[in-house]
């Protein structure tokens, strides 16, 4: 008993809590009406604060001009609406002819209509037996009573009494003494809010932020930013449609077009409502005013035309992503608050549900929020994907694979929606929750997909010689699926063939003898059929000592780095979990070897002739004839260096060498894109801020990924920007400074040696031709500097490298989990 008591304890305690907030908001809302209004201004205002702030101009001045514009713009148009309004309700009686004439023509157009219906209903209610009700009797005058008495009624006369001073002060001024005041307060706080925004950010994260600084300043930064922009935008929008909609009624003749103007702007604000009520009002006006029918279709005309535009195109183009609210979010929060704060609140309902998504995001225990009301997808596309093959519904699960299919290829689309919906199906298919007839079903469903798929693999391409490679199926019909989706990667034209699931081992082998298999694809779903992978695997190992084997272990999480090594013993070449990966560890047929000193000869001859096509082909030819390092190392970092070299010396124009360069770097940049991050050492590389990104590190960094190092590149970085919070974000192992002058060199080397007091932990790899030998001295033989061949210094590296641990102790428990999770992606 006390077990499902306090089980259900965590369920009860956020619904209470609600409950309460909503409770403290109902009858607090005297206070806090006013306090979410000064918020709401303030976000608006604040840019235009700041923007002052930085012309030197002096916070309290910049606040309080900014404050007297803003507001002294509101009353304005607060009096010139009034002075409309006044001026509508004088000339009001002038239409009311025109108005009798329109009821009289609609009437006349029913009456026969109207009347023939009440005859009918009369005939019923007498066959059934429901008469009209019998007239009350005339009372019989008393024997003696003058019939001039009851004839002739006394007349009675109403006199009310004067106004007083008191009864006008109470019926004229006292009712605005609420609005008064609360605009006031509003004002107050708008001003000392702009004045102390600083001071109460500090407060709100010393408040709501201990222990979650980050994800706390990321909530308030995203929520004023959503909530700025939005309000700021609205603001124009509305402004924009206002000023459309007066200036079409005056062409059209609508009287107080201005007034009609003002209020298509102020209830625009409105969600839904405003707009039509906005509408509305005019297009009764025009009716009114117009003996015919034109004018008032005229006028229903505008209205749509503007709305439309507004709605199809402004908006779109305007708002796109900012509010972050579903469409169901913003009726369910204009309710909501319209329910709790009236009419402010559905003024107010967007920006204040904008706060409440983005707290949701940052915040676990409120993330319903953001489930509820936010505009991203409720469940991840696998899901959404596996959902509709449960429910087997062939069209829903065209429709949805076909929107996947738009911004992706056909990789990242196997990868991240049908691969991921495989191993949603294997899951409960070994739970023993799957029926036959939905399993028939989803194998069937993703084997027509990739069919249909498989003219674009083709397009799209892959490895254009390869030897001679079979893909074996781990265990069952996934594992072969996933192995299908590899083969259309793998090669260009002809797929490699994949083995059906459920053979005999020894009929694999027997098949992988007869096609004379050089490399193997182990296709296993991870982790259903690991141990089947590890058995396949040990197999062929033992039958075929020369094999290449590679185990796709697709979508390899959790213990990737345990199934890796498991998988190495058991005799794999490699371990890969994704359809990219893969493809990349294909071993390529061999092809000629490329002289390294031949092709950068040749690419600085094409250069030199301006022929940047032919320097184009010459490195497409040494990609696939040189090692990744070897091209790196031997070809592009001598060749760019030779390029700067002759820019210098003025041999070569600098608009071509230039070219030249961007060629090369963006090859470059091309391979170090290709390199995947690895799951080993972190590294942060960063350059000083007055060189252009320095070769070597680039080069460096590629050979490091490539070891299976995680390298982020931060750029060029000044030595007094401080790299605390990349430190506390990525917590590397290593720092790799790079700097060709001499005086970046010691900057960057004293920023170093402040770094290596403060986490002693730490290792430098120092490149470039501004640091020296003795620079490593100086930092406690933590560090190691560069040579000429990255790949010396990558030994060198690794031989330096202390075991991989993580250095550095994190206080928040989710913070050192989402490092962990960062240095594993």
């Amino acid at each position: 008993m006390e077990r499902s008591q306090s089980s259900d304890r965590p369920r009860r305690i956020p619904a209470v809590t609600l409950a309460l907030i909503t409770a403290a908001l109902y009858f607090g809302r005297e206070v806090l009406i006013p306090l979410a209004l000064a918020i709401l201004i303030s976000f608006i205002l604040t840019p235009s604060v700041q923007r002052l702030h930085k012309l030197r101009l002096g916070r309290v001045p910049a606040v309080l001009l900014v404050v007297i514009l803003a507001f002294g713009g509101i009353g304005a148009l607060t009096w010139m609406m009034g002075t409309q309004i006044v001026d509508f309700a004088e000339t009001l009686p002038r239409y009311e002819q025109n108005i009798r004439a329109k009821a009289a023509a609609l009437h006349g157009g029913g009456a026969s209509v109207l009347d023939h219906a009440k005859q009918t209903v009369q005939h019923l209610q007498e066959e059934i037996g429901i008469g009209s009700p019998a007239p009350a009797p005339v009372p019989v005058p008393r024997r003696g009573t003058p019939r001039a008495s009851l004839s002739a009624p006394l007349p009675v006369t109403v006199v009310e009494p004067a106004d007083t001073p008191l009864t006008i002060l109470r019926t004229t001024l006292f009712p605005l003494l609420g609005p008064l005041g609360t605009a006031g307060l509003v004002i107050i706080f708008v001003i000392f809010m702009l004045i102390q925004r600083e001071d109460l950010r500090d407060r709100l994260l010393r408040l709501f932020g201990q222990g979650r600084l980050n994800a706390s300043t990321q909530a308030l930064d995203e929520a004023a930013e959503r909530v700025s922009r939005y309000l700021l935008m609205q603001s124009l929008i509305n402004g924009g449609t206002g000023t459309a909609v007066g200036l079409g009624l005056f062409l059209i003749g609508v009287p107080n077009a201005i007034l009609w103007g003002l209020f298509a702007a102020v209830l625009r604000f409105i969600p839904y409502l405003g707009p039509w009520i906005a509408a509305s009002l005019p297009v009764l006006i025009s009716l009114a005013v117009f003996p015919g029918w034109e004018k008032p279709m005229l006028t229903l005309g505008l209205f749509l035309l503007i709305e439309l535009i507004s709605n199809n195109v402004v908006e779109p183009l305007v708002y796109g992503s900012e509010t972050g609210i579903s469409t169901i979010g913003i009726l369910v929060s204009a309710v909501f608050w319209t329910w709790l704060w009236g009419p402010v609140g559905l003024l107010m309902a967007t920006p204040l549900t904008v706060c409440l998504v983005v707290i949701g995001r940052y915040v676990p225990q409120l993330q319903f929020l953001d489930v509820l009301l936010g505009d991203q997808p409720p469940l991840p596309i696998e899901a959404q994907v596996y959902h509709r093959l449960l429910a087997m519904d062939s069209s829903e699960v065209g429709a949805v694979l076909e929107s996947c299919m738009k911004e992706r290829t056909v990789a990242q689309f196997y990868d991240g929606v049908l691969i991921p919906a495989l191993i949603l199906a294997e899951r409960d298919r070994h739970r023993g929750e799957l029926s036959p007839e939905r399993q028939e079903f989803i194998d069937t469903t993703i084997r027509d997909w990739i069919d249909e798929l498989a003219g674009r693999t083709a397009r799209e391409g892959g490895a254009v010689a390869v030897e001679r490679l079979v893909c074996v199926p781990a265990h069952d019909v996934a594992d072969e699926l996933a192995g299908h989706m590899f083969a259309q990667l793998a090669v260009r034209g002809a797929a490699p063939p994949v083995l059906e699931s459920g053979m005999a081992r020894t009929e694999t082998l027997r098949r992988l003898a007869e096609l004379g298999a050089d490399q193997v694809f182990i296709s296993a779903l991870a982790p259903f059929a690991y141990t089947q992978a590890r058995e396949v695997c040990r197999d062929l190992r033992s039958h075929f000592p020369k094999l290449r084997i590679v185990v796709a272990l697709w979508d390899l999480r959790a213990e990737a780095d345990r199934y890796r090594r498991r998988l190495t013993a058991a005799g794999a070449d490699e371990v890969v979990a994704t359809l990219e990966e893969a493809v990349r560890a294909i071993r390529v047929a061999p092809a000629r070897e490329a002289d390294p000193a031949v092709v950068t000869a040749d690419l600085m001859k094409a250069i030199h002739g301006a022929d940047l096509p032919r320097a184009a082909t010459l490195l497409a030819e040494a990609e696939r004839k040189l090692a990744v390092e070897s091209l790196a190392v031997d070809v592009l970092q001598p060749a760019l260096e030779e390029l700067r070299d002759e820019a210098e010396a003025g041999r070569l124009p600098a608009d071509l060498a230039k070219q030249g360069s961007d060629l090369l770097r963006q090859t470059l940049f091309a391979l170090g894109d290709a390199a995947p991050q690895g799951q080993g050492y972190r590294a942060l590389a960063v350059s000083a801020s007055e060189e252009e990104e320095e070769i070597g590190l680039m080069v460096l960094a590629l050979l490091l990924r490539r070891a299976g190092w995680s390298v982020v590149l931060l750029g060029q970085r000044a030595p007094d920007e401080g790299l605390d919070d990349a430190i506390a974000s990525v917590q590397p192992h290593a720092i790799l400074f790079s700097a060709t002058l001499r005086l970046s060199a010691n900057r960057l080397l004293a920023q170093a040696e402040a770094l290596h007091r403060d986490y002693p932990g730490l290792f430098f790899i120092l490149d470039g031709a501004g640091f020296r030998s003795s620079s490593i001295t100086r930092l406690a033989g933590v560090a190691v500097k560069v040579g000429d061949d990255a790949r010396d210094a990558l030994a060198a590296i690794e031989r330096r490298m202390p075991p991989l641990v993580f250095p550095y102790a994190v206080d928040d428990p989710d913070s050192a989990a989402d490092v962990k999770d960062r240095a594993g992606a």
